[in-house]
């Protein structure tokens, strides 16, 4: 019943991130043909997205969503291969050590590129 939760949020975060990553790129890549930019991959306009509070939350949102999805679709990979529960427990152990890891890290690089991208809006507005 426990795995059913999890395999049931996987699903969930797969289909989640089928919108979130459509957004993401329909905003970020292809913004020239729905808002008309002409470089819409544009140092400037990377630190505008980077700036804004909401795009910090929807890169939280959208790394939490593809480890996990990624990570728990690796884990039943390696429970297909090896079958010993002891050997099971290590993988679960490493996977979701990894897994806190890489989101922490994520989290904090894209903290920072929000800090940083608002003090340096701040500066330019202040000019």
């Amino acid at each position: 019943m426990k795995e059913t939760k999890y395999w049931t949020f996987h699903i969930f975060a797969g289909i989640l991130l089928l919108f979130v990553l459509g957004f993401h790129f329909l905003y970020t890549h292809i913004g020239e043909l729905l808002f008309k930019e002409s470089d819409n991959i544009s140092k400037e306009l990377s630190q505008g997205r980077d700036a804004k509070t909401s795009f910090l939350v929807f890169f939280i949102i959208l790394l939490g969503l593809g480890l996990y999805h990624g990570l728990y679709g690796l884990k039943n990979i390696l429970f297909e291969i090896f079958s010993s529960k002891a050997v099971q427990k290590i993988i679960v152990i490493f996977i979701l050590l990894l897994g806190i890891g890489l989101f922490f890290f994520g989290s904090y690089s894209s903290y920072l590129a929000h800090k940083n991208a608002a003090a340096k809006t701040e500066v330019s507005h202040a000019k």
